[in-house]
C-alpha cells in the first residue's frame, strides 16, 4: 500500500503527456472540419475527452504544463487564425484554450499568447463581427472568453488607443467600452473575463479622464434597476476599477459608489465584492502594532534571544494612532461585514473575515482593539 501511494505521489513530475495532447489538438482540427456524419461526432468527443481527462490531472500542479505552454497555444492560435476554417472549428479550438486557462489560470496564459499589436485588434474585430453577425453566438462562450483574454492584452498597449481610429467607424476607445458593458449583463462564464477586461480599461491614463465617470453614471443605473446577474458584474468591476486604479484618481469617485452601495439591498457575498472601495478610504500603512515574526530562518532565530528584524518590520509606520482619523464612510460599512460574518455560506464567512483583517490593518491600535472585541 505504501508503494502503491509513493507512486502516485511520484506519477507528475513532468507534462509526460504533451505530445498527445499536441496531436489530440490536431485531431480535434480534423475531426471537428468534417462534422458530416456521426463517426466524425463520436471522434470529436472521444478526443476532447481525453484532452480534457489528461489536463485534469494537472490541476494541483499546473505548473507543469509551463514550459510546454507555448507550443500548445501555437497550434490552438493557427487554427483560430486560418481563414479557411468554419467557425465551428474554431470554436473547438477555443474550448481547448478555455480549458488550458482553467487549469493554469488566464494570468499566466495570457503572457504565453502572441503580444503582436495586429493579433490582439483581429481578436476585437473578430469579436464584435460575429455578435452582429450570428447571434446565437452568444451560447458558444468559451469563444467569447478567450477573445476578452486576448482584448486584455489591447487595453495594455502603453499609447494612446486613438492611434488605431478611422474616420469611417466608430472610435475604438468607445468600441471596446461598448463590448465589456455587452459581456457585464451576460450570465456566461465570460462575463468573468469582461470583470477584468473592464477594470484594467477602465484605469488607462486615456480612458479613465474620458469614460470613467460615465460608466460609474452607468453602473449606478445598473444597480438599481437590472438583474442580479447584471449587478454581479457592474460591482465586480468597480472593486477591479479601485484595485487597479490609483488611490488619490480613485478617492473622487469612492464617495458616489458608497453612497449606491449603501442605498441598495445586497447579498452578503455580493457587498464583500467591494472591500476595494472601502479601502480606498484608508491610507496604505503599515501598522506599528501587528505582529512581527522574525525572520524566515529558524537557524537565525535560535542563535540570538530576540527575533531578527525584518525589513517589513524596519518599514513601520511611525505615525501617531492618536492623530490617526478614521473616515466616518468606514464606520458604516464595518457592522456590514461583521453581519456577513454570521451567513451560512462558508465563502462568504472567509471573505468577511478576510475584509475585517484588511480593514483593521490599516487602523489604529485602538480601532483596532475596538473591532476585536466586536468579534469576541
Amino acid at each position: 500500500m505504501t508503494l502503491e501511494v509513493a507512486d502516485e505521489c511520484t506519477e507528475n513530475k513532468s507534462f509526460t503527456e504533451h505530445s498527445e495532447v499536441e496531436k489530440l489538438i490536431d485531431e480535434l482540427r480534423t475531426s471537428a472540419q468534417h462534422q458530416t456524419n456521426q463517426t466524425d461526432i463520436r471522434l470529436v468527443e472521444r478526443n476532447w475527452q481525453r484532452f480534457s481527462f489528461i489536463l485534469d490531472q494537472y490541476q494541483e500542479q499546473p505548473h507543469l504544463i509551463d514550459s510546454h505552454l507555448d507550443g500548445l497555444l501555437t497550434k490552438i492560435i493557427n487554427i483560430i487564425r486560418e481563414e479557411v476554417l468554419d467557425y465551428e472549428v474554431k470554436h473547438v479550438a477555443f474550448q481547448c484554450l478555455y480549458f488550458i486557462l482553467k487549469v493554469r489560470g488566464y494570468k499566466v496564459v495570457a503572457r504565453h499568447l502572441p503580444h503582436e499589436v495586429i493579433l490582439p485588434i483581429w481578436s476585437f474585430c473578430y469579436i464584435t463581427w460575429k455578435t452582429k453577425k450570428d447571434p446565437d453566438v452568444q451560447l458558444k462562450w468559451e469563444t467569447h472568453y478567450g477573445l476578452l483574454l486576448w482584448l486584455s492584452i489591447v487595453v495594455k498597449i502603453p499609447f494612446h488607443l486613438q492611434r488605431f481610429d478611422t474616420s469611417t467607424s466608430e472610435p475604438i476607445m468607445e468600441r471596446i467600452l461598448n463590448v465589456c458593458k455587452k459581456y457585464l449583463a451576460g450570465t456566461t462564464k465570460a462575463q468573468d473575463m469582461a470583470f477584468y477586461v473592464s477594470a484594467i480599461y477602465l484605469t488607462r491614463p486615456d480612458v479613465k479622464d474620458s469614460y470613467l465617470s460615465g460608466f460609474i453614471n452607468w453602473a449606478h443605473e445598473a444597480l438599481t434597476k437590472d438583474s442580479a446577474q447584471f449587478k454581479k458584474g457592474v460591482l465586480s468591476t468597480l472593486a477591479g476599477v479601485f484595485k487597479h486604479g490609483q488611490r488619490e484618481q480613485m478617492m473622487e469617485h469612492a464617495h458616489a459608489v458608497l453612497r449606491t452601495i449603501l442605498t441598495i439591498k445586497f447579498q452578503p457575498s455580493e457587498l464583500l465584492i467591494q472591500l476595494r472601495n472601502r479601502l480606498i478610504f484608508l491610507k496604505p500603512r503599515v501598522a506599528s502594532w501587528r505582529y512581527q515574526r522574525g525572520s524566515r530562518s529558524l537557524a537565525a532565530n535560535l542563535q540570538q534571544s530576540q527575533p531578527v528584524e525584518t525589513k517589513a518590520a524596519i518599514s513601520v509606520n511611525d505615525e501617531d494612532d492618536h492623530d490617526y482619523d478614521v473616515p466616518e464612510e468606514i464606520k458604516e460599512v464595518l457592522n456590514e461585514i461583521l453581519q456577513a460574518l454570521r451567513d451560512q455560506n462558508r465563502e462568504v464567512q472567509y471573505s468577511a473575515a478576510k475584509g475585517i483583517g484588511r480593514l483593521t490593518s490599516r487602523l489604529s491600535k485602538n480601532f483596532a482593539d475596538q473591532v476585536s472585541l466586536l468579534l469576541i
